[in-house]
């Protein structure tokens, strides 16, 4: 075991569990593992000639934070070491009166008034302390609040690149614990004044007894000074070797209790499993800990041995002093306590000396955090924007990332004017996030400009180009408040009401929502939190679509709208509807930038820009890049083509699926042959007198509405029926109709494929009977009077051979949500106007709108409604 010498850190023991589940020991950047040198190489000496720099910081923080409670502290230190020299030489003159001639009852007398003043002093010694403890525990909140809020202010005024730089981020991360530091160094501090000044009293004490005794003291307190300094140090070592290995152990547990993982910990058996390996790890500590005690018990001992050596050395010296009449007994007796005094103050002191520099390192980055971030702050001011912006332009924008080699954005230029709705889509990488960033003016290109209404960005005041901008990503902060306050954070200076935020709450298709929450918009939304409640990903999407109304609402000038990915949690139904709303929030005085990779939710915007590895390499309507066929008509076909029957996942291209089992769904899902036009031709006479308006509008139009003579006629469908499915076609008296969402039918059918209700005929079923088997099967329903409607070209079972499907039309005006699911997903009633915005096939939907234009044109008299 090795005693003196440089405290080295060994090589980190990796335990089994740890190379198990970590690949080996894992290097964490904390605040204390940058200072490991300092701190091992920090020699007392040193340590000591540190301690009027460190508490000069100190107290240069504690002025800005409590001038009145700092200068309350530094008298009654000043005022206690004062009382401990004066006490000192009290006990001397009390020494003296005993020890010296005379009757006792008189040596009493005499010693009297030195006793008094002792008593006085221990007094007013015990309230100086009480005194400077209550003002400095007064100070060492504020300390913490200033510095905190110091380093809260500047990670929130930088600029966004420097949040995104690795090496500044890492910055952040140690400066964290700067805060926390510097409220413990003001009781350090005090404790380290505190000490000096009583050994500066004690040791004057002993300079006026007998020079010769303050080198004695000296000698008397360094070992344990030495000591206390080495087992601090191995302390650190051990922490610096064993950090990783602690937090791994710390991970498992933390796994163990988790709410994420709970599923996974029991359904997997992973709970038994990590225990174990928790056990292992623990064990391993547990030896380090060992280990430390017993080399801590080590030095202490050899500290201790020294300084009881040079302690018989004093007294001895003290001893022969008397002897030969150079010093008397009684100033022996005063020296004897001012020896014990002074060494406890002097241990005492290299340990508050030692814990200053140890807080000190990490103030020391908090105040490096503050002088870097006031480099990286967002400047204040500039030029104002304009009330009326009429576009936002790029032009040449290349822009890359401090880390990375190569740039994110290379030459991108396009315009967003007001009252557009801009999509930008792209695969992952090509540069979507990070343009969005620098057309809100949260990233400045390297090359190029970004100009609102003709000015560069970086000219203008940005915190009015940031009141400009709203955000709506696909990660949006979830903030651990009230449903009202997660709306209303949207403008968190804006003074509202529960009243104001109806709108946005209405807006969002929230309203639901927040009626079912306990509390209402005061219902808080953290799970950390007693009381609180927990909202699913896709209501907060709801709620995270309010936010952006709520902003957006409240901005009387031109602004942007940025939405990243706003649809990802939503099922179908909402997704429609949660894109719907977001174009209605275009406008004369706003640009809406829509980003997202479901194609289907783009192909309505009136500019669409595609990206490619930083570079825009496409741009136009959705019909005009279609017909490019370019890479945007390339990612749209390929997502489709993820609906197409043996085409989805699960069937190899060219290959298909196999056959559905007997009454699974069938040709009502079937999409058309490729490249085969789809058309509907309907039943004479169909939906007469059903009072949905269809049958006379439908013979009308007659036919083939595709003018390729694709259509099938109403008497040659009445003898193919043999070969058809059916299909149902429900219509309530808001003029909606029903759909079923379905799940993987290989072959036929893919997830989020929505259908009419139907299937295929079993046996010698006539169409009816198929219809209403199919009806009862899927949705529980019974339906007399079903009529049939129209007969439409589909696919066979399997997607290889060709056939018919027999529509037939029907009233109901019941709940969707409310029929029993025996297959598929959901069912919903749908206006006409959202099919173009679902997947389904190509029949179905020309099936809809057909029956929709009869249905408007027989309402509002364009032909006589039938009879």
């Amino acid at each position: 075991m090795k005693v003196f010498g440089r405290v080295r850190a060994a090589g980190a023991a990796v335990s089994e569990s740890e190379r198990e589940l970590f690949g080996g020991p894992l290097r964490y950047d904390t605040g204390w593992a940058e200072h490991e040198r300092a701190r091992l190489e920090l020699s007392m000496l040193a340590a000591v000639r540190a301690m009027p720099r460190l508490v000069g910081g100190t107290l240069r923080r504690a002025w800005r934070a409590d001038r009145p409670a700092l200068v309350a502290v530094a008298v009654s230190e000043i005022g206690q070491g004062i009382a401990a020299a004066v006490g000192l030489l009290a006990v001397n003159a009390v020494m003296h009166a005993l020890l010296g001639g005379g009757a006792p009852v008189d040596r009493l007398y005499a010693a009297l008034p030195a006793l008094v003043t002792v008593g006085v002093i221990g007094v007013v010694n015990a309230g100086l302390a009480c005194w400077s403890t209550s003002r400095a525990g007064r100070l060492e909140p504020l300390v913490e609040r200033l510095a905190t809020t110091e380093y809260l202010a500047a990670a929130a005024a930088v600029e966004l690149e420097a949040i995104e730089d690795p090496e500044f981020r890492r910055l952040i991360d140690v400066a964290q614990y700067g805060a926390a530091s510097a409220r413990r160094m003001i009781g350090a501090c005090v404790a380290a004044v505190n000490g000096t000044i009583s050994l500066i009293a004690a040791g004057g004490v002993l300079t006026v007894l007998h020079p010769a005794l303050l080198p004695m003291l000296l000698l008397i307190a360094a070992p344990r000074g030495w000591g206390a300094m080495r087992v601090a140090q191995e302390r650190y070592v051990s922490v610096m070797v064993w950090v990783e290995h602690m937090r791994a152990g710390r991970l498992l547990g933390s796994l163990l209790t988790s709410r994420t993982a709970a599923q996974e910990v029991r359904v997997h058996g992973v709970g038994g499993f990590l225990l174990d390996r928790y056990r292992d790890m623990a064990e391993s500590a547990e030896r380090e800990q060992k280990r430390l005690a017993t080399d801590k018990a080590f030095t202490e001992l050899v500290a201790a041995g020294m300084s009881g050596l040079a302690m018989v050395g004093t007294y001895a010296f003290m001893g022969w002093l008397i002897v030969a009449g150079h010093m008397e007994l009684a100033v022996a007796g005063t020296a004897v306590i001012a020896v014990r005094s002074g060494s406890a103050n002097l241990g005492a002191l290299v340990m508050n000396v030692n814990q200053l520099h140890e807080e000190a390192l990490y103030v020391n980055d908090h105040d490096r955090f503050l002088a870097e971030a006031a480099a990286y702050t967002i400047p204040e001011g500039g030029a104002d924007v304009p009330g009326r912006v009429g576009e936002i332009r790029a032009e040449d924008v290349t822009y890359r990332y401090p880390d990375r080699d190569t740039p994110a954005l290379e030459g991108v230029s396009l315009t967003i004017p007001m009252g557009s709705v801009t999509a930008v889509v792209g695969e992952n990488g090509s540069g979507k996030s990070t343009l969005i960033k620098v057309l809100a003016g949260l990233l400045l290109p390297g090359r190029g400009t970004v100009r609102w209404a003709g000015v560069d960005v970086a000219g203008l005041d940005r915190g009015q180009v940031f009141d400009r901008v709203a955000l709506l990503t696909q990660d949006f902060e979830r903030w651990p408040m009230t449903a009202g306050m997660n709306i209303r954070i949207g403008r968190p200076r804006l003074g509202s009401s529960d009243g104001d935020l109806a709108g946005a709450v209405g807006f969002a298709g929230a309203g639901a929502l927040v009626e079912r929450l306990p509390h209402g918009l005061h219902t808080l939304l953290a799970r950390m939190f007693r009381g609180a409640s927990e909202i699913s990903g896709g209501e907060w999407q709801k709620i995270g679509l309010a936010r952006t109304h709520f902003r957006t609402d409240h901005c009387g000038a031109d602004s942007l709208l940025i939405v990243d990915e706003p649809t990802s949690a939503l099922d179908p139904e909402a997704e429609i509807a949660a894109f719907d709303r977001i174009r209605q929030l275009a406008g004369p005085r706003r640009a809406i930038v829509l980003v997202t990779h479901r194609m289907s939710g783009v192909r309505h915007a009136d500019t669409i820009h595609v990206l490619h590895r930083g570079r825009l390499v496409e741009h136009g309507s959705h019909d005009e890049l279609m017909a490019a066929g370019g890479r945007y008509a390339s990612m749209f076909r390929t997502q489709a083509a993820q609906y197409e029957p043996g085409r989805g996942a699960g069937t190899a291209a060219g290959v298909p699926g196999p056959r559905p089992a007997t009454g699974a769904a069938a040709p009502a899902e079937h999409a058309p042959q490729a490249g085969r036009a789809v058309s509907v031709s309907t039943a004479a006479g169909a939906g007469a007198g059903d009072g949905t308006g269809a049958g006379d509008a439908d013979r009308a139009e007659g036919g083939s509405r595709d003018g390729t003579g694709a259509g099938v006629e109403a008497g040659g469908a009445e003898r193919a029926t043999h070969r058809t499915g059916t299909a149902v076609l429900l219509v309530n008296d808001a003029g909606q109709y029903l759909l079923h969402l379905r799940d993987n039918v290989p072959g036929i059918c893919h997830p989020g494929t929505w259908s009419l209700i139907g299937g295929r005929a079993e046996g010698e079923e006539s169409p009816e009977e198929t219809i209403a088997r199919e009806l009862r099967e899927e949705a529980g329903l019974t339906l007399p009077g079903l009529r049939r409607y129209a007969v439409v070209p589909g696919t066979g079972p399997g997607g290889v051979a060709p056939g018919l499907i027999q529509v037939f039309l029907g009233r109901w005006n019941g709940d969707a949500e409310a029929l029993p699911i025996t297959e598929g997903v959901m069912f919903r009633w749908f206006d006409a106007a959202m099919i173009d915005r679902l997947v389904m096939c190509p029949w179905t939907a020309d099936v809809v709108r057909s029956h929709d234009r009869a249905r408007r044109q027989t309402a509002n008299g364009h032909l006589d409604r039938p009879s």
